[in-house]
């Protein structure tokens, strides 16, 4: 919680309600949950956009010979984990769906996948699987990417606009 007293004046009281206001509209976290599932949707566009060349993890290890020639038949031009789109799909869309799940609640949030049985042994690798990384899900991803602060940062300018400042300054 934040606790600020100021003396009245006519410019202080205004400004006091305006913080009074931004605080409670900082009550409800979801959707700064909402804002960190977004970014952590669009980290994970650039991995698959740039075949993991944006993750901690460095590009995708190229596929097999033989599954390479299997994909050029029956998906031709498709980049790498993208034969059916599914996974892509299912990490970068915003919202949930067929193979996204994205619930968010008030400090809560779970992003990731339904039905995707493969996607554990990309991201990880497992057996003759090779890890791809898709996500870099530990404390880099929040620090080199940014992402808790970009989606905390437009939470407290959401609220600051709607208790009624605009540009640090309260407006009447």
């Amino acid at each position: 919680m934040i606790y600020l007293h100021i003396k009245s004046s006519p410019d202080h009281v205004l400004l006091s309600h305006g913080f009074r206001a931004a605080a409670a509209a900082m009550q409800n976290l979801t959707p700064m949950m909402e804002e960190i599932g977004n970014e952590i949707a669009s980290v994970n566009e650039s991995a698959f956009n740039s075949e993991g060349g944006s993750t901690e993890s460095g590009i995708w290890k190229e596929l097999s010979p033989r599954y390479k020639a299997w994909k050029d038949v029956h998906f031709p031009r498709r980049p790498i984990l993208e034969a059916t789109r599914t996974l892509r799909e299912a990490l970068t869309t915003k919202t949930s769906g067929e193979h996204a799940v994205r619930e968010y609640g008030n400090g809560t949030m779970v992003f990731g996948t339904r039905g995707v049985a493969y996607a554990l042994a990309h991201q990880e690798g497992c057996g003759k699987v090779p890890r791809r990384a898709f996500f870099d899900n530990d404390e880099k991803l929040f620090k080199v990417k940014g992402v808790v602060d970009k989606a905390v940062q437009r939470f407290i300018v959401n609220a600051e606009r709607k208790a009624g400042f605009r540009d640090g300054q309260p407006t009447v």
